[in-house]
C-alpha cells in the first residue's frame, strides 16, 4: 500500500511531484516497490488532485504492479483503511495476502534491506507490525501550552518510526473493522 494522499500543507506544494535524482519523488517510491521480490502488487491511496498525476506516471514508467489507484482519505490512517477495503473487497486470485507493505510516497530512500529486515523480523516474532526507524538523537522536551517545560524525555526509549512497515494481514483487516480478514 503506498500512501500517497497527503496535502503536503508544511511543504507548500504537493512535494510527491518534486523533482529528486531526475523523476519525481514518487516515481522513486513506486519503483522500490515495483521492483521487489515481496510485492505482488501495489495499491496507491491517491488524492482527488493527484491520482491523474500518478496514474499518467505509473503507466508511462511501466511500472507492472500497480494494480489500483484509490482515492484516500483526509487521513493517513483514512487512506490506509480504505486501501485495505480494497484488498478485502479485490483479492489476488489464488492467493493468500500474509502481509501488508505500508509505504509513504514522500520517502524515497527506503531501501530493500530495510524491507527485508522488516520482513524477516515479523516472521521470526509475534508482533503484529513491524517498521523502519531510527534513534531519536535530539533532545526532546515535553513543554505545555504555555511552553514551559516539564522535563526531557530519554532518549533511549524513543525512535523516529518511518516506512516501510510490515504488518500480519489478518491482523490489518481485524484492525480497520474487517473482521472476515484478506
Amino acid at each position: 500500500i503506498l500512501l500517497a494522499a497527503g496535502k503536503s500543507k508544511r511543504f507548500g506544494s504537493d512535494k510527491l511531484f518534486r523533482t529528486f535524482y531526475g523523476k519525481p519523488v514518487i516515481f522513486h517510491s513506486l519503483k522500490f516497490l515495483d521492483q521487489s521480490p515481496h510485492v505482488d502488487e501495489i495499491i496507491i491511496a491517491a488524492s482527488t488532485s493527484n491520482k491523474k498525476k500518478i496514474t499518467r506516471l505509473a503507466r508511462e514508467a511501466h511500472f507492472k504492479k500497480v494494480k489500483k489507484i484509490i482515492i484516500g482519505g483526509k487521513t493517513r490512517f483514512e487512506s490506509l483503511k480504505k486501501a485495505i477495503q480494497t484488498i478485502h473487497d479485490h483479492p489476488l486470485p489464488s492467493t493468500t495476502i500474509r502481509h501488508l507493505i505500508i509505504h509513504n510516497a514522500a520517502n524515497p530512500h527506503a531501501t530493500q534491506k530495510e524491507l527485508f529486515q522488516c520482513i524477516n523480523t515479523l516472521k521470526r516474532t509475534h508482533v503484529s507490525g513491524v517498521a523502519a526507524g531510527h534513534p531519536i538523537t535530539s533532545t526532546i522536551k515535553q513543554i505545555s501550552t504555555d511552553r514551559t517545560v516539564h522535563h526531557t524525555l530519554e532518549r533511549v526509549a524513543l525512535w523516529e518510526i518511518e516506512t516501510p512497515q510490515v504488518v500480519r494481514a489478518e491482523k490489518a483487516a481485524v484492525r480497520s473493522g474487517h473482521r472476515r480478514g484478506l
